[in-house]
This record gives structure tokens, sequence and C-alpha cells, in this order.
């Protein structure tokens, strides 16, 4: 077949038309996934005899930095903070201090640097140089953990000192230091052969000084020295002086001082006014709150006087009055609460509890009717089990699954303004004997004599039980609803029944706590023995 001259040149024209459109263009390679690399150091790194206020670092490609402010980490400290800035491929230092003579100096970058497009991190970029003739290599070691929950925060400043100056933290920056890994451990590398005073500080201003009283803190009453061992070191928050944060009264009859800390040692003196009749004044669980019940709620103001070593001051508020005969838009009752039947369930070896919203002086719990399995019960009598009077149980001999129901007729109760309860009926049922597990646990007492206090904590950090014990021996925690648990145990040392912190000024650790190691997950109906060598 014969093609026209003209047909044959559309063809080729068409040809290489199609050829354009179907190129594919080259692709740009494989992500790059490889951090900058360090080509050259000048002055070289371990440099002795430094003498020099310039560092600069040449990489392989152009680099960013991030973080420097935070991440530099130069032991021992500079009064100022180095220069620190890019030039093409380079990483140019100044330092402005006058350095101390033969000492070395170890410069940590963290993960300051990184390539310019992937930001690909230089990990644990280090540069050594020493003002003398040789580069110490001595290393110390360790972790720190808090001391009550023995958690391991990173971030931690470790500091080392020449022995001999107890307000060191206080007052001077720390002849070496480094900062703990996200598990608490740490190591201060490049320091000289000698004995120091070790210190651990958990700090928000980056000023290596221990002056803030809020800052945690850990110290060794020993000097250590350059050693494989590692060093623990507890951390933990100095109990502050007591302050008054608040005083206030947001209710009739009640007025309440918040303090800053636990305060419940502190004398104080409400100045003899008739017109206030105070009832009854209590400190809180936590020793951190006063509360002050009074009668009469016309009263317009109170003072309150603390005569402490510690505090010594004079308060005044004003107070939340009610005139019943009055009209108000806020109501003024007594309010009866059930606390021990969440979800309507009562334990079945515990008492039933309510709690009043104000201190009651008056019961006539003979009137009250308990019914189990719609039987009434004989004449029940409720116990007052705290001081002011607002929490009251009841002791019944529970059945598993009885479905019971209690009620309160009008007038049984009367509080301290003579308000008395409106008529309520509280519907319950009590648990099932299988719907608990329990620990038989075995303790071998390494610390013969030591008073001890084993905890049972939730996962909320919440202590549900807490027994007492001194020397080996063999706890049962019966009765628990399933749950997964923590075996907490604190040394109680000086055999005050609770946890102490530390004090730095007086050279006192804060008390050791242990945890079993593991979870304890609790099942229903499923009894649990563990052996425990603290």
């Amino acid at each position: 077949m014969r093609i026209r001259r003209d047909t044959l040149l559309m063809i080729i024209a068409l040809a290489g038309i199609t050829g354009c459109a179907i190129q594919v263009p080259p692709s740009g390679g494989d992500k790059d996934v490889h951090p900058p690399k360090v080509l050259s150091v000048s002055p070289e790194n371990y440099t002795t005899e430094f003498s020099g206020h310039n560092i600069t670092f040449t990489f392989d490609e152009f680099v960013q930095l991030k973080d420097v402010n935070t991440q530099l980490v130069v032991s021992p400290p500079l009064k100022y903070k180095p220069e620190v800035r890019l030039q093409k491929h380079s990483m140019l230092i100044s330092l402005d201090d006058t350095l101390m003579e033969n000492t070395t100096y170890t410069m940590n970058f963290g993960s300051i640097v990184r390539d310019l497009n992937e930001g690909n991190v230089l990990e644990d970029l280090q540069y050594v140089f020493s003002t003398g003739p040789v580069i110490d290599t001595l290393s110390i070691n360790g972790k720190v953990e808090e001391a009550f929950n023995l958690k391991t925060p990173g971030g931690v400043l470790v500091m080392l000192y020449p022995t001999g100056n107890d307000s060191l933290p206080l007052k001077e920056l720390p002849r070496y230091f480094a900062k703990t890994k996200d598990n608490g451990g740490f190591r201060i590398q490049n320091i000289a052969e000698g004995n120091y005073s070790i210190f651990a500080l958990k700090e928000e201003n980056a000023d290596y000084l221990y002056d803030d009283p809020t800052e945690m803190i850990a110290f060794s009453l020993m000097p250590v020295h350059p050693s494989p061992n590692p060093v623990l070191l507890r951390l933990f928050t100095q109990r502050p002086q007591p302050v008054v944060l608040r005083f206030y009264s947001e209710e009739p009859g009640k007025a309440v001082v918040v303090f800053n800390t636990g305060a419940d040692s502190i004398p104080f003196l409400v100045p003899d006014d008739d017109s206030l009749e105070i009832f009854k004044t209590v400190f809180s669980e936590q020793g951190d709150s006063l509360i002050l019940w009074y009668k009469n709620i016309r009263a317009d103001s109170m003072q309150v006087i603390f005569k402490g070593k510690s505090l010594r001051d004079t308060l005044f508020t004003r107070l939340f009055t009610y005139d019943p005969g009055k009209p108000s838009r806020r109501k003024f009752f007594l309010q009866v609460m059930p606390v021990s039947v969440p979800g309507g369930l009562q334990d079945l070896y515990n008492p039933f509890v309510i709690q009043f919203n104000h201190p009651v002086l008056v019961q006539d719990t003979g009137k009250i009717i308990l019914t189990l399995d719609s039987v009434v019960q004989p004449p029940v009598s409720f116990t007052r089990k705290d001081s002011t009077g607002m929490i009251w149980e009841l002791r019944a001999p529970w059945k598993e699954e009885n479905s019971c129901s209690l009620y309160f007729p009008a007038g049984v109760f009367h509080d301290i303004f003579g308000l008395s309860n409106d008529s309520i009926v509280i519907p319950f049922k009590v648990r099932k004997e299988r719907d608990y597990g329990s620990i038989a646990l075995a303790v071998l007492d390494t610390s013969k004599g030591t008073d001890k206090i084993l905890q049972l904590v939730n996962d909320g950090g919440e202590v549900i039980r807490e027994l007492p014990f001194t020397g080996d021996t063999t706890l049962t925690i019966a009765h628990l609803l399933p749950g997964t648990f923590r075996l907490k145990l604190i040394f109680d040392e000086n055999r005050n029944g609770k946890w102490d912190t530390g004090n730095y000024f007086e050279g006192i650790e804060p008390e050791t706590v242990k945890y079993y190691p593991d979870a304890v997950q609790v099942r229903a109906n499923w009894d649990i023995e563990l052996n425990w060598k603290p």
C-alpha cells in the first residue's frame, strides 16, 4: 500500500507528540533518613591547654538548630550562655566566659543539630576540652527517683560540688552536673579525682540554685567519689513554712482557713465573742485547712489569731449571714447523704454510713426503720464517728444479696442551728460474698525493728487499706473488690504513723518507700498469695 508523503509526515508528527506526553520526569530518589555528619571540629575534640573563645563544627550538609537555650548543657556551668550561630555548613560557638584553670569542660548538645530538609537529628553530640594539660576521664553515675512514689523524672539536674560547704546549692553553681534521662538515670563524665557533695534539683528557672522552696531536691549525707557503683538520689519537696492562703466563709455557720501546708500543730485561738458561739474547730485530715463551726448564723465577722513559732498572724473575715425571717434564694437546710452505697450497693462487711452537711447535736435513731428483704428489723442505733457529729454509721447483720431500705422520718436528726432533716427513704442491696477477693502477703523483713506501714493503693493513687507492722509477718488484706492495685511499703522511721518528707537544712532524708515489683490484680472470689522481701 502506498502512503502519500503528507500523510506520512503527519503520522511522524503525532508519534512525536505522543512520545512527549508519556515521558516521566526522574524521581527525587529515596528519602534522606540520615542525620548530619561532623566533618571536622576546630579546635579538635578533647583538646588540652584550651585558651581560645571559639569552636567551629563543620558538617557534611546544611543544618538547622533547635532549642539551643534548653538543650545546650555545659559542665561546669558557665556564667554566660555560649553564643551559637550558623554559617553555611558550620556551627560557630563563642565563649564569653573566663574559663577556670586546669578544668575539663564538657559541652552536650542534646538534639540541637538536625539537617535542614528532613529534620534528622544528630543525637548526643558532645565536645570536651581542658584548660589544663590533661582531660579528666572519671565519672559518677546513678539514678534519681521521687521519694514518695518512686517516679523517675527526666531533665533533673544532678550536681557535684567540692565537699566542705553545706550551703552550696543555695549560693554557688556546681563544679560538674548532668541531666537525668527519662528513666531517671544520669552520668556525670569527665570529672577529676576527689570527693564531692552530690545534689539533685528539679527546677523550672534553670539557674542551678536551690532558691525556691517548692523545687524538689535530693542529697546524699555521705560524700561521693568517682566509681562504677551507682548512686541513688531520692527527690522530695521540703515542707515549707506555713502560710495562710485564704480565710473565707461560703455558708452560714462555717468559716475556713486554708494553708499552703499542714498546720495542725500551730496553736490558735478565736477571741471570746458571744455573738459567734463557736461549736467546734477541726483541722482537715491533711492538716492544711482549719474548719470553724459556729452557731450564730447572723454573725457578720470572725477573728482568728495564730500564735505559733512558724506562724504568728491575726486574721479577719466577713461571714456569710442568714436570717430565717427574711426571704432568700439560697435554701438553708439539714441534708442527709448516704456515702456507703455507691451504685445502690452496700458492702457486706462494713457499716452503712451517712454524712450531714452540718454538725448534728441531737438524734433519735430509734425511729429509723431498717427493712431487710421486706422484713422490718428491731430498732437500729446509729453511732457518731467524728468529733463534729457529721458522720454516723449503722452496723447491721447484713446477709449477701439482702434487699434493704432505710427510712429516716422527719426530725430524727437536729443540727447546731436547730434545723432537722426531712423524711427520706434509701433503698440498697448488699453485695455477695463471691464479689470479693483477698491478698495474703508474707513479708520477710530485712530491717528488723523499723516500724512499717503497708498501703494498698489503687490506679488513682488512693490508699484503699493501710496496715502497720514490724518484723517478719503475714498480712491478710481481705474483702477487696476487683481491681488493679500496688503494694506500697513505708519505712516509718520516726514512728508517727505516716510518711515524712526530708529536710535539707537539718540533714534529714525522706523516709524510704518501696513498691512490690508488680501490680496486683484482684479478682472476684479469688485469693492471692504473695511473698515479698523488700
